[in-house]
């Protein structure tokens, strides 16, 4: 059993990826491979759950999350889309560095937007 122990906040997290990933990228993985699509609009609509500042602090939008969680949220969600749940972990590192190691001044400029993925970044 995949959430055999896992807390029940971590099953909360799976079961949201994994609804996401069956609902909003299986059903498209093969065309956006085959067209070589980035599906922008399906990776903004992930950040209606969180998924575009896991790391980041709440007071920028973030959800304050552990390097675990996210695991379990990037490995659910990779059952949908492999190249689009791999986009999505370098989005969050990319937020997570400027929470973590910019200044005032930018981590207000940037991570709200990217907590929201009105802005994405790589």
């Amino acid at each position: 059993d995949a959430n055999s122990g896992l807390s029940v906040d971590e099953k909360e997290y799976r079961e949201a990826a994994l609804n996401f990933a069956k609902i909003e990228l299986s059903p498209y993985m093969q065309q956006w491979d085959a067209t070589e699509e980035f599906p922008i609009d399906t990776i903004k609509k992930s950040a209606e759950l969180g998924f575009g500042g896991l790391y980041v602090s709440s007071d920028y939008g973030g959800l304050e999350l552990c390097r675990h969680d996210g695991s379990i949220i990037f490995e659910a969600l990779s059952q949908g889309c492999v190249s689009t749940a791999a986009y999505i972990t370098i989005h969050n590192m990319v937020n997570a560095m400027i929470n973590t190691f910019g200044n005032e001044e930018q981590k207000s400029k940037y991570c709200p937007e990217l907590s929201s993925m009105d802005m994405l970044a790589s």
